[in-house]
């Protein structure tokens, strides 16, 4: 009839199944003996990107397409996770403590299977407040003295940009203005040199601000 399949008794039958959908199988046996079984279908997650990037102590969000039994975890000693969830759709919170490679795993229920993996690239950056490695040199032009600070960043990747603001009166870099982006390309090792002009006999430090933005333009978080 319809609908029905034969095979024979004992034996394995491998069915395909669309996704996000429940499906009740039933059996006969020419005894005349029956069962049924119901299959939910459960599709993997929609992560939105192969690798994603986090700023290391600053929440990361991800809205992922997901069915309400999938469950969420991570490296617990590297990562915080948050989950809320509105239906299908999930949002999950990244807080990683470490500058450190990272996957989201999703998995069929908590403990089980995984369906799938977001890796999160975690990226460090530390500057002089941080560090305390400033120093002070003279400066060429007059009234004003040159403080350099290093910025160290970890995990940098291509496409990614940091943009250092000044906001304190009177200043500014060596070129003259207030505010520099820095690329991976102008890391040496990890860090960057940053020159200040700073007036002489002016109280106080070279406020300014670290932004940092990852591989697709998005803004994380500032130092």
């Amino acid at each position: 009839m319809a609908g029905a399949l034969l095979s024979p008794g004992r034996g394995r039958r491998p069915e395909h199944f669309p996704p996000q959908a429940t499906f009740t199988v039933n059996g006969a046996l020419q005894s005349g003996a029956t069962a049924a079984l119901t299959v939910k279908v459960i599709a993997p997650p929609s992560f939105p990107l192969e690798t994603v990037d986090a700023l290391e102590n600053v929440m990361r969000s991800l809205s992922i397409s997901a069915s309400p039994e999938i469950a969420f975890d991570t490296q617990e000693d590297l990562c915080r996770l948050t989950l809320s969830r509105t239906g299908s759709n999930a949002n999950v919170g990244i807080l990683p403590t470490f500058p450190e490679e990272l996957g989201v795993a999703a998995r069929l229920f908590a403990g089980g299977p995984i369906l799938s993996v977001q890796r999160v690239n975690v990226i460090g950056v530390s500057d002089a407040f941080q560090n305390d490695l400033s120093s002070v040199s003279p400066s060429s032009i007059s009234g004003y003295k040159v403080i350099s600070s290093p910025l160290t960043v970890l995990n940098f990747p291509p496409g990614a940009r940091i943009d250092v603001s000044i906001f304190r009166a009177g200043v500014m870099f060596i070129n003259g203005t207030t505010l520099k982006s820095i690329y991976p390309a102008d890391l040496n090792n990890g860090s960057v040199n940053l020159q200040f002009l700073f007036p002489l006999g002016q109280p106080g430090g070279y406020c300014h601000r670290v932004l940092i933005y990852d591989r697709n333009g998005v803004y994380l978080g500032t130092r």
